[in-house]
């Protein structure tokens, strides 16, 4: 059996390791390119006319499209550590127009709106306004009026 000193010493020289040990990933390209979860942004349209839709991020741009009513745009999300990721959509559609963020890994990925694990954002674009699904709710929820 060890002395209480050795003990101590024996605690203290671990936990200073793994404190290293976390510092350094912390660091380390690979902590950064961590995936914690994948998941799925949605948008449908259900306006009575066509949806002018361009959604981009600080890494990727989808290009304008447009969705006729009822199609569906969709697209992966991945939440990675040390990485934030905002979607922002300019859409519009006849007198309809605004840009609204439609995914961000602060506030969306969590049980309250998108999910955590294998995430879905399923936004619905209606003539009243932009609504996300809320799965606490079991319905649709108005997120964003459009602008005026």
């Amino acid at each position: 059996m060890r002395a209480p000193e050795e003990n101590m010493s024996y605690h203290t020289n671990h936990v200073l390791l793994l404190a290293l040990t976390l510092m350094a990933m912390h660091q380390s390209p690979v902590a950064e390119s961590v995936t914690l979860a994948i998941g799925s942004v949605f948008v449908f349209n259900q306006v009575p006319g066509p949806l002018n839709i361009h959604c981009q991020s600080d890494h990727k741009d989808f290009g304008p499209r447009t969705l006729p009513p009822f199609d569906v745009l969709e697209w992966n999300v991945s939440i990675v550590i040390g990485k934030t990721e905002v979607y922002s959509c300019d859409m519009s559609s006849g007198n309809l127009h605004g840009r609204f963020d439609l995914f961000d890994s602060r506030t969306d990925w969590n049980t309250e709106r998108c999910g955590v694990k294998n995430f879905d954002c399923s936004w619905k674009v209606a003539e009243d306004g932009v609504f996300l699904f809320s799965a606490k709710k079991g319905d649709y929820v108005v997120q964003y009026p459009w602008s005026k």
